[in-house]
Protein backbone atom coordinates (compact mmCIF):
# COMPACT_ATOMS: atom_id res chain seq x y z
CA UNK A 1 0.00 0.00 0.00
CA UNK A 2 1.56 3.36 -0.97
CA UNK A 3 2.29 5.85 1.67
CA UNK A 4 -0.09 8.06 1.06
CA UNK A 5 -3.65 5.89 0.91
CA UNK A 6 -2.19 3.92 4.40
CA UNK A 7 -2.29 7.79 5.97
CA UNK A 8 -5.39 8.20 4.46
CA UNK A 9 -6.68 4.76 5.94
CA UNK A 10 -5.19 5.57 9.66
CA UNK A 11 -6.71 8.93 9.25
CA UNK A 12 -9.90 8.28 8.66
CA UNK A 13 -9.56 5.29 11.76
CA UNK A 14 -8.65 7.96 13.84
CA UNK A 15 -11.71 10.22 12.75
CA UNK A 16 -14.44 7.00 13.82
CA UNK A 17 -12.67 6.85 17.00
CA UNK A 18 -12.79 10.55 17.84
CA UNK A 19 -16.17 10.16 16.13
CA UNK A 20 -17.65 7.38 18.34
CA UNK A 21 -15.95 9.04 21.50
CA UNK A 22 -17.66 12.38 20.65
CA UNK A 23 -21.05 10.44 20.30
CA UNK A 24 -21.02 8.64 23.89
CA UNK A 25 -19.69 11.39 25.80
CA UNK A 26 -17.10 8.85 27.48
CA UNK A 27 -13.19 9.47 27.89
CA UNK A 28 -10.70 6.74 27.72
CA UNK A 29 -10.10 5.12 31.20
CA UNK A 30 -7.66 7.30 33.35
CA UNK A 31 -4.74 5.19 34.27
CA UNK A 32 -4.64 2.91 31.63
CA UNK A 33 -2.24 2.91 29.46
CA UNK A 34 -3.57 2.40 25.39
CA UNK A 35 -3.48 -0.81 23.90
CA UNK A 36 -2.17 -1.84 21.02
CA UNK A 37 -4.62 -1.48 17.65
CA UNK A 38 -6.08 -4.49 17.54
CA UNK A 39 -6.03 -6.50 13.83
CA UNK A 40 -9.55 -5.20 12.79
CA UNK A 41 -8.58 -1.58 12.81
CA UNK A 42 -5.72 -2.51 9.81
CA UNK A 43 -5.59 -4.05 6.76
CA UNK A 44 -5.51 -7.81 6.72
CA UNK A 45 -1.71 -8.73 6.35
CA UNK A 46 -2.63 -12.04 4.05
CA UNK A 47 -4.99 -12.86 1.89
CA UNK A 48 -8.34 -14.38 3.38
CA UNK A 49 -9.59 -17.81 2.62
CA UNK A 50 -11.54 -17.84 -0.89
CA UNK A 51 -15.34 -18.51 -0.05
CA UNK A 52 -16.32 -22.25 -0.25
CA UNK A 53 -13.04 -23.86 -0.09
CA UNK A 54 -13.39 -24.74 3.66
CA UNK A 55 -16.32 -25.51 5.79
CA UNK A 56 -17.82 -23.59 9.16
CA UNK A 57 -19.53 -26.23 11.02
CA UNK A 58 -22.68 -25.75 13.69
CA UNK A 59 -21.05 -24.90 16.87
CA UNK A 60 -24.06 -25.01 19.28
CA UNK A 61 -27.29 -23.85 19.26
CA UNK A 62 -28.48 -19.85 19.01
CA UNK A 63 -30.69 -18.98 21.90
CA UNK A 64 -33.67 -16.95 21.37
CA UNK A 65 -34.48 -13.64 22.92
CA UNK A 66 -37.08 -10.86 22.11
CA UNK A 67 -35.73 -7.32 21.84
CA UNK A 68 -36.56 -3.62 20.92
CA UNK A 69 -35.04 -1.89 18.23
CA UNK A 70 -34.05 1.83 17.44
CA UNK A 71 -38.03 2.27 16.94
CA UNK A 72 -39.59 0.52 19.57
CA UNK A 73 -40.21 -2.45 17.01
CA UNK A 74 -40.24 -5.57 18.64
CA UNK A 75 -38.17 -8.88 17.54
CA UNK A 76 -37.65 -12.28 18.21
CA UNK A 77 -34.17 -13.51 17.17
CA UNK A 78 -34.88 -16.50 16.23
CA UNK A 79 -37.47 -15.35 13.48
CA UNK A 80 -34.51 -12.91 12.43
CA UNK A 81 -32.14 -15.85 12.33
CA UNK A 82 -34.53 -17.97 10.25
CA UNK A 83 -34.55 -15.62 6.84
CA UNK A 84 -30.73 -16.06 6.48
CA UNK A 85 -27.43 -15.26 7.69
CA UNK A 86 -27.06 -13.66 10.79
CA UNK A 87 -24.53 -11.61 12.34
CA UNK A 88 -24.73 -10.33 16.34
CA UNK A 89 -22.82 -8.16 18.20
CA UNK A 90 -23.36 -7.54 21.92
CA UNK A 91 -21.98 -3.93 22.41
CA UNK A 92 -22.84 -0.79 24.68
CA UNK A 93 -22.88 3.01 22.79
CA UNK A 94 -20.65 4.50 25.36
CA UNK A 95 -17.87 1.88 25.49
CA UNK A 96 -14.92 4.09 25.68
CA UNK A 97 -12.29 1.05 24.61
CA UNK A 98 -11.35 1.78 21.48
CA UNK A 99 -10.93 -2.45 20.52
CA UNK A 100 -14.36 -3.37 22.46
CA UNK A 101 -17.74 -1.97 20.89
CA UNK A 102 -16.52 0.59 18.82
CA UNK A 103 -14.20 -1.96 16.90
CA UNK A 104 -17.10 -4.70 16.75
CA UNK A 105 -19.38 -2.09 14.88
CA UNK A 106 -16.45 -0.85 12.64
CA UNK A 107 -15.59 -4.14 11.24
CA UNK A 108 -19.53 -5.32 10.93
CA UNK A 109 -19.60 -2.12 9.64
CA UNK A 110 -17.15 -2.74 6.90
CA UNK A 111 -18.71 -6.34 6.03
CA UNK A 112 -22.43 -4.68 5.87
CA UNK A 113 -20.69 -2.34 3.28
CA UNK A 114 -18.88 -5.51 1.41
CA UNK A 115 -22.65 -7.31 1.30
CA UNK A 116 -24.71 -4.62 0.58
CA UNK A 117 -22.56 -4.28 -2.91
CA UNK A 118 -23.88 -7.89 -3.72
CA UNK A 119 -27.57 -7.46 -4.13
CA UNK A 120 -27.89 -11.13 -4.30
CA UNK A 121 -26.41 -11.63 -0.89
CA UNK A 122 -27.58 -8.57 0.89
CA UNK A 123 -31.27 -9.96 0.72
CA UNK A 124 -30.23 -13.06 2.60
CA UNK A 125 -27.57 -11.29 5.52
CA UNK A 126 -29.00 -9.50 8.29
CA UNK A 127 -27.33 -7.88 11.00
CA UNK A 128 -28.17 -7.13 14.73
CA UNK A 129 -26.51 -5.67 17.01
CA UNK A 130 -27.66 -5.79 21.29
CA UNK A 131 -26.80 -3.23 24.27
CA UNK A 132 -26.12 -4.79 27.25
CA UNK A 133 -26.05 -1.08 28.66
CA UNK A 134 -30.79 -0.27 28.42
CA UNK A 135 -30.60 2.59 31.34
CA UNK A 136 -28.32 4.53 28.85
CA UNK A 137 -29.00 2.99 25.51
CA UNK A 138 -32.63 4.36 24.67
CA UNK A 139 -34.07 3.92 21.36
CA UNK A 140 -33.26 7.57 20.62
CA UNK A 141 -29.46 6.42 21.96
CA UNK A 142 -29.24 3.55 19.68
CA UNK A 143 -30.45 5.51 16.63
CA UNK A 144 -27.84 8.20 16.50
CA UNK A 145 -25.40 5.14 16.96
CA UNK A 146 -26.52 3.39 14.53
CA UNK A 147 -26.24 6.67 12.17
CA UNK A 148 -22.08 6.03 12.41
CA UNK A 149 -22.43 2.75 11.17
CA UNK A 150 -25.50 1.82 9.46
CA UNK A 151 -24.90 0.89 5.57
CA UNK A 152 -27.78 1.88 2.72
CA UNK A 153 -28.79 -1.82 0.88
CA UNK A 154 -28.52 -4.17 4.35
CA UNK A 155 -30.66 -4.40 7.22
CA UNK A 156 -29.23 -3.19 10.74
CA UNK A 157 -30.82 -3.59 13.99
CA UNK A 158 -29.55 -2.21 17.16
CA UNK A 159 -31.85 -3.14 20.09
CA UNK A 160 -32.27 -3.74 23.65
CA UNK A 161 -33.36 -6.96 25.10
CA UNK A 162 -37.19 -6.70 26.02
CA UNK A 163 -36.52 -6.71 29.83
CA UNK A 164 -33.27 -7.01 32.90
CA UNK A 165 -34.46 -10.93 32.95
CA UNK A 166 -34.49 -11.57 29.50
CA UNK A 167 -31.10 -9.54 29.10
CA UNK A 168 -29.43 -12.01 31.58
CA UNK A 169 -30.36 -15.13 30.01
CA UNK A 170 -29.35 -14.46 26.03
CA UNK A 171 -25.97 -12.97 27.51
CA UNK A 172 -26.04 -16.47 29.46
CA UNK A 173 -26.72 -18.41 26.61
CA UNK A 174 -24.23 -16.66 24.25
CA UNK A 175 -21.40 -16.49 26.88
CA UNK A 176 -21.04 -12.81 26.47
CA UNK A 177 -19.38 -11.66 30.20
CA UNK A 178 -20.26 -8.51 31.12
CA UNK A 179 -19.96 -7.30 34.46
CA UNK A 180 -20.47 -3.42 35.74
CA UNK A 181 -17.49 -1.25 36.44
CA UNK A 182 -16.77 -0.01 39.84
CA UNK A 183 -17.73 3.34 38.94
CA UNK A 184 -21.07 2.16 38.18
CA UNK A 185 -21.22 3.44 34.77
CA UNK A 186 -18.64 1.38 32.34
CA UNK A 187 -18.70 -2.16 32.19
CA UNK A 188 -16.25 -5.17 31.58
CA UNK A 189 -16.63 -7.19 29.26
CA UNK A 190 -15.34 -9.56 26.41
CA UNK A 191 -15.92 -8.29 22.57
CA UNK A 192 -18.26 -10.96 21.00
CA UNK A 193 -19.22 -11.44 17.55
CA UNK A 194 -21.08 -14.40 16.12
CA UNK A 195 -22.11 -15.39 12.73
CA UNK A 196 -25.65 -17.29 12.53
CA UNK A 197 -27.08 -19.40 10.15
CA UNK A 198 -31.12 -19.87 8.93
CA UNK A 199 -31.20 -23.04 11.58
CA UNK A 200 -30.72 -20.78 14.55
CA UNK A 201 -26.94 -22.44 14.90
CA UNK A 202 -23.84 -20.59 15.71
CA UNK A 203 -21.47 -21.18 12.65
CA UNK A 204 -18.31 -18.98 14.03
CA UNK A 205 -17.66 -16.29 17.17
CA UNK A 206 -15.19 -13.91 16.68
CA UNK A 207 -13.46 -12.13 19.12
CA UNK A 208 -10.89 -8.86 19.78
CA UNK A 209 -7.93 -10.99 18.17
CA UNK A 210 -10.18 -12.45 15.64
CA UNK A 211 -12.71 -10.17 14.14
CA UNK A 212 -11.98 -8.78 10.77
CA UNK A 213 -13.93 -7.60 7.88
CA UNK A 214 -12.32 -9.57 5.38
CA UNK A 215 -12.45 -12.52 7.42
CA UNK A 216 -16.35 -12.23 8.49
CA UNK A 217 -17.21 -11.58 4.91
CA UNK A 218 -15.18 -14.50 3.46
CA UNK A 219 -17.36 -16.80 6.26
CA UNK A 220 -20.64 -14.85 5.36
CA UNK A 221 -20.23 -15.48 1.46
CA UNK A 222 -19.20 -19.61 2.31
CA UNK A 223 -22.22 -19.96 4.55
CA UNK A 224 -24.61 -18.66 1.95
CA UNK A 225 -22.59 -21.27 -0.15
CA UNK A 226 -23.14 -23.63 1.92
CA UNK A 227 -26.81 -22.53 2.72
CA UNK A 228 -27.46 -22.97 -1.32
CA UNK A 229 -25.77 -26.69 -1.28
CA UNK A 230 -27.96 -28.06 1.74
CA UNK A 231 -31.55 -26.86 -0.03
CA UNK A 232 -33.87 -29.48 -1.15
CA UNK A 233 -33.81 -30.19 -4.45
CA UNK A 234 -37.21 -29.11 -5.90
CA UNK A 235 -40.18 -31.65 -6.11
CA UNK A 236 -40.47 -33.74 -9.05
CA UNK A 237 -42.77 -36.78 -10.27
CA UNK A 238 -41.10 -39.53 -9.24
CA UNK A 239 -40.28 -42.75 -11.57
CA UNK A 240 -39.41 -46.22 -10.69
CA UNK A 241 -36.19 -45.83 -11.61
CA UNK A 242 -35.35 -42.74 -9.46
CA UNK A 243 -36.76 -43.83 -6.29
CA UNK A 244 -33.93 -44.84 -4.22
CA UNK A 245 -35.69 -47.84 -2.37
CA UNK A 246 -38.68 -48.64 0.03
CA UNK A 247 -40.15 -46.22 2.06
CA UNK A 248 -40.10 -42.57 2.12
CA UNK A 249 -36.97 -41.15 1.40
CA UNK A 250 -36.02 -38.60 4.23
CA UNK A 251 -33.33 -36.48 3.12
CA UNK A 252 -34.26 -32.86 3.97
CA UNK A 253 -36.95 -33.80 6.06
CA UNK A 254 -35.97 -31.33 8.66
CA UNK A 255 -36.48 -28.77 6.33
CA UNK A 256 -39.98 -26.68 5.95
CA UNK A 257 -40.00 -27.36 2.03
CA UNK A 258 -39.28 -30.81 2.57
CA UNK A 259 -41.55 -32.71 0.14
CA UNK A 260 -41.91 -36.39 -0.32
CA UNK A 261 -40.08 -38.15 -3.11
CA UNK A 262 -42.61 -41.89 -2.64
CA UNK A 263 -45.52 -42.49 -5.02
CA UNK A 264 -48.74 -44.13 -4.02
CA UNK A 265 -49.25 -47.52 -4.42
CA UNK A 266 -52.22 -46.45 -7.07
CA UNK A 267 -49.35 -44.76 -9.17
CA UNK A 268 -47.47 -47.56 -9.41
CA UNK A 269 -46.86 -50.21 -11.86
CA UNK A 270 -46.66 -53.48 -10.65
CA UNK A 271 -47.40 -57.44 -11.73
CA UNK A 272 -48.21 -60.38 -9.95
CA UNK A 273 -45.98 -62.33 -7.74
CA UNK A 274 -45.25 -65.70 -9.98
CA UNK A 275 -45.10 -67.62 -6.16
CA UNK A 276 -46.23 -71.09 -7.70
CA UNK A 277 -43.16 -70.62 -10.45
CA UNK A 278 -41.04 -69.79 -7.53
CA UNK A 279 -42.18 -72.70 -5.05
CA UNK A 280 -41.55 -75.40 -7.85
CA UNK A 281 -38.49 -73.96 -9.14
CA UNK A 282 -36.24 -75.05 -6.29
CA UNK A 283 -32.61 -73.61 -5.55
CA UNK A 284 -29.84 -76.25 -6.94
CA UNK A 285 -28.88 -79.08 -5.09
CA UNK A 286 -32.50 -78.89 -2.75
CA UNK A 287 -34.28 -82.01 -3.30
CA UNK A 288 -37.98 -82.11 -4.07
CA UNK A 289 -38.60 -84.21 -0.85
CA UNK A 290 -37.56 -80.45 0.92
CA UNK A 291 -40.50 -79.30 0.38
CA UNK A 292 -42.95 -79.02 3.55
CA UNK A 293 -45.77 -80.21 1.98
CA UNK A 294 -46.95 -80.14 -1.37
CA UNK A 295 -47.15 -77.27 -3.59
CA UNK A 296 -50.82 -75.96 -3.20
CA UNK A 297 -52.88 -75.28 -6.34
CA UNK A 298 -53.68 -72.00 -8.18
CA UNK A 299 -57.30 -71.87 -6.58
CA UNK A 300 -55.31 -72.43 -3.21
Amino acid sequence: MRRGALRGRLTGLVSLLLAVTSLTGVAAHDGHDAAPAAPGWTALPYAPPIPGTYALPPIRAAADAEFRDDTGASHRLHEIYRDGITVLSFIYTQCPDANGCPLASFVVGQAAADVARDPALAGRVRFVSLSFDPARDTPAALAEYAKHFRKPGVEWLFGVPRDAATLSAVLTAYGQDVERGADGGGFSHMLRVYLVDDRSRIRNEYTTSFLHASMLTADIRTLALAQEDEAPAPATRSSAATLPGPGDDKRGYERAGYATRSRALTAREAAPAALRARIETLPPGLPRDALNGPVPSDEQ
